[in-house]
């Protein structure tokens, strides 16, 4: 009788592991969008109001590659080909995205809760973004 109790629980607790697991994936795919940018690091200096570019960027994650819906010039904006940038997974939710070229570091992300916090050390600025779904 305490098998036949216990054995739904089982499986509820398995299906609830897979549906982590997705969730995970999710936060790499799909669509982004700026909601802050900051000079240096984010904890340290306040935020700067979006422009152009900035205020609607929708950033796009694939398993390899980085690219954006936008052509303006605005700084994250200006990767318009998904093949000249490419992901790599630097640790657990810890990515950094390299020109393909020559190796250049363009920046590096981490996500946590449904928020990235994306870094250009070329520029020393700091954006936010958060994923369409959160």
């Amino acid at each position: 009788m305490k098998l036949k109790f216990l054995l739904p629980l089982a499986i509820l607790s398995l299906c609830a592991c897979s549906s982590e697991n997705e969730k995970a994936d999710d936060s790499v795919l799909g669509i982004w969008k700026n909601t802050a940018a900051f000079d240096g690091n984010q904890s340290t200096t306040p935020g700067t109001a979006m422009d152009i570019c900035e205020n609607n960027i929708r950033l796009a994650f694939g398993a390899d590659y980085f690219y954006n819906e936008s052509l303006a010039s605005e700084v994250p904006c200006d990767i318009v080909t998904e093949n000249t940038y490419e992901w790599s997974e630097t640790g657990p939710n810890a990515y950094e995205c390299r020109h393909s070229g020559d190796n250049t570091l363009y920046f590096t992300a981490t996500i946590m809760d449904g928020t990235m916090t994306l870094y250009r050390p070329d520029l020393d600025k700091t954006y936010l973004l958060r994923h369409t779904a959160n």
